[in-house]
């Protein structure tokens, strides 16, 4: 008795995708909820806003597959070396700019700058260099 990998695979592939994306939409939701019930509704908003957009990313992603470039492969899990090479080096390049952000805003901090501001500033920064250098370390290779 023979069983076929490929379309046995394929079809784990897409159960795991599903029930994925179903537990993320379960989280978002769940901290949505918590955030209205305890009085905090700009950010049970922004959770909604933030969830849903990043899922969308996901779930595009997973289709384009391998079509849709360095992040495609990856999210697909059809990545090669190269390319998590790049990623690896990518995610440690936001990690020293969120470094230096958080020591920016640790000075800010001092002179009068809201805490608020100073996380936003060290995420953005984060988010940012890592996408840029991504790009740049993409285009390179």
């Amino acid at each position: 008795m023979s069983i076929k990998t490929s379309n046995t695979n394929a079809r784990t592939v897409v159960i795991v995708r599903s029930v994925s994306i179903l537990a993320a939409c379960a989280a978002v939701t769940g901290f949505a909820v918590i955030t209205h019930v305890t009085g905090h509704d700009d950010m049970g908003r922004g959770a909604i806003v933030g969830g849903a957009s990043t899922l969308l990313a996901i779930v595009l992603l997973w289709i384009f597959g391998v079509r849709a470039g360095t992040a495609g492969r990856i999210v697909s899990g059809e990545a090669d070396e190269r390319d998590r090479l790049n990623a690896t080096n990518a995610l440690a390049d936001a990690a020293k700019g969120m470094a230096i952000a958080a020591l920016g805003g640790t000075i800010a901090a001092l002179y009068g700058l809201a805490g608020p501001l100073v996380g936003g500033l060290i995420l953005w920064a984060g988010l940012l260099t890592g996408a840029i250098s991504l790009v740049i370390r993409t285009r390179r290779a």
